[in-house]
């Protein structure tokens, strides 16, 4: 079982960010950090779940299977967290 801390949910907020707006450098307005940050966030978040998550590069942005996966169990995880706090 992994342990999810705050530093998590930052890295997982930065990747959905990355995905909804299809790329590094159009998330980078969105969240308001430089690329090479975002870049650093996503390696760290790759490295800590042990996964590939995009193909990213000058051919452009993609999610892997596995990026899929995570990015739709972290959107049910900040939705039931934003339901959660509601209550």
């Amino acid at each position: 079982m992994v342990n999810i801390a705050n530093v998590d949910l930052r890295l997982l907020r930065v990747f959905i960010t990355v995905v909804k707006c299809n790329g590094f450098s159009a998330a980078q307005a969105e969240l308001n950090i430089s690329q090479s940050t975002i870049s650093n966030h996503m390696i760290a978040l790759e490295e800590r779940l042990r996964l590939k998550l995009c193909q990213r590069g000058r051919s452009g942005f993609e999610l892997t299977d596995h990026g899929r996966i995570v990015f739709e169990a972290s959107t049910r995880l900040f939705e039931a967290l934003e339901e959660f706090s509601c209550e």
